[in-house]
């Protein structure tokens, strides 16, 4: 009896085990493994990471458009295929078009640069040594030889400059392309300036002014094609062509002849008229487009790196992923750049003094770096300078157009004015204003001749130092002023 109550213990006990551990199978198998887990948190966060990816792409679309929207009512092309551009594209439907004949001076400038750096010219070539500072000390021989093969060689360019700086505007054959734009007509610009200069030098050691409006003429319009181009790199180099004629060629030729005042009313208007033609708000402008193409190129698969070269590279595919989820991020960014470049665009085309003292070189740098994905803050870097730059050319003009009617007054009278006001209103409508403060250029009569200056960016009166008097051996001090000396 005890046995069989026993087994029938144990047997009870048994099932209620085997029963239990059913009741665990059945519970495991209704509970989730830990990759089912694991692979539906993930699912979970990836539709967040969509939703959120979504609706941030949603948000800075709608930013990008309004910052897209500012520029267009600013007058500004947001990107490279606005229609603004199209003037580039259909270039060659232009029939008064400058380029024209500029670009077939060019042409004859592509050859070896072996060439033309064994000439012994200044200004061109190896012999790389400007003008003494007194500017009627002539040429040595060998140098006023070689000047004249130089010039002979390139006799057409200076007419094909002077034939397109008649026809009423200029585009040249340009693909907008961001970074991977190419420019090569600047680097011919540049060498045309300089052929122009060295006639003018010519023309100085032969005692030669008849010609002395039409050179500087031509120069100056050749320098201003340039302005009407959106890139920064062509405002710098439209300066740098202007500051060749008016430094090396206008300043050598009037201190070394003496021309008509006929002659010398025309180059006094067309040196004002280029001090009013100076403005690199376009050249800003087109920054905006270089912002937009380099957040294109992200976008797009590429990275701008921050190099010496600049290089754009190809992203990782892991970047492009990143980059697909965080497109309404990068587009916000986008905007913020192209908002921060507006603001430079509008203080480019102010010309009210007190502009100038907006800090480009680091204020605008450290904002536009704050800009995230591609490195504005090297773009601002390089346009850092060109505001101050342009307004140095501004004032320059200026100063040699007033010393221009000074020559005139001197013509008329046998002597210097001793004041710029006695120029008005017969040889000036006005006395020209100093850009850096808005008050009148300053005029000092030397020994041996007049300078007319501006106080430079620093807003102080240094003599005319440092370039048109110089400073002494040890003066070790930091001058800005800018202007225009005339040596008689």
């Amino acid at each position: 009896m005890c046995d069989a109550a026993g087994n029938g213990e144990r047997g009870s006990g048994l099932s209620e085990r085997r029963m239990l551990l059913a009741d665990d199978a059945t519970r495991d198998r209704r509970r989730p493994s830990a990759k089912i887990v694991l692979i539906i948190a993930a699912l979970v966060t990836l539709v967040a990471a969509l939703v959120t990816s979504a609706v941030l792409d949603r948000r800075g679309s709608a930013d990008l458009a309004r910052a897209e929207a500012q520029a267009r009512a600013a007058g500004v092309a947001p990107t490279y295929k606005d229609k603004y551009y199209d003037q580039w594209r259909e270039v060659g439907r232009l029939t008064d078009n400058a380029a024209f004949y500029y670009e077939a001076a060019f042409s004859n400038l592509r050859y070896d640069g072996k060439i033309e750096e064994s000439t012994k010219a200044p200004l061109v070539g190896e012999s790389t040594q400007m003008a003494p500072e007194d500017a009627r000390t002539p040429l040595p021989p060998e140098m006023l030889a070689e000047t004249r093969k130089y010039l002979e060689a390139r006799r057409n360019v200076v007419e094909l400059i002077h034939m397109g700086s008649a026809l009423p505007r200029c585009v040249y054959s340009v693909r907008w392309d961001g970074l991977m734009t190419l420019v090569p007509h600047l680097t011919y610009a540049r060498r045309s300036a300089r052929i122009i200069a060295l006639q003018m030098w010519l023309y100085a050691e032969e005692g030669r002014s008849e010609d002395t409006a039409m050179l500087t003429e031509d120069g100056l319009i050749l320098g201003k094609s340039l302005l009407a181009e959106p890139a920064g790199i062509s405002g710098n180099v439209a300066i740098a062509i202007e500051t060749l004629i008016v430094d090396q060629g206008l300043s050598r030729v009037l201190s070394r002849t003496s021309p008509s005042n006929e002659e010398l009313a025309r180059v006094e208007k067309a040196l004002l008229q280029a001090a009013e033609d100076v403005s690199l708000r376009t050249a800003f402008a087109g920054e905006v487009a270089m912002v937009s193409d380099l957040y294109d190129r992200l976008l797009g698969g590429q990275v701008y790196t921050t190099t010496k070269e600049g290089r754009l590279v190809s992203a990782t595919p892991a970047r492009r992923a990143w980059l697909w989820f965080v497109r309404g991020d990068v587009k916000s960014n986008r905007a913020k750049a192209i908002r921060l470049v507006l603001e430079m665009v509008e203080k480019a085309g102010n010309r009210a003094p007190e502009a100038l003292k907006a800090d480009y070189r680091d204020g605008w740098k450290a904002r536009l770096a704050g800009v995230k994905y591609v490195d504005c803050g090297l773009l601002a870097e390089g346009l850092a300078k060109l505001p101050v730059a342009g307004e140095k050319m501004r004032a320059k003009l200026r100063a040699a157009a007033a010393c221009v009617a000074a020559m005139r007054f001197r013509n008329g009278t046998g002597s210097w004015p001793e004041r710029l006001e006695e120029l008005v209103p017969s040889y000036l409508d006005a006395v020209p204003l100093d850009p850096f403060t808005g008050n009148r250029l300053l005029y000092s009569v030397k020994d041996d001749g007049i300078i007319v200056y501006s106080v430079g960016e620093n807003c102080v009166d240094d003599g005319g130092k440092p370039n048109l008097v110089q400073p002494a051996k040890d003066d070790r001090k930091v001058y800005d002023d800018v202007g225009f000396r005339v040596w008689k």
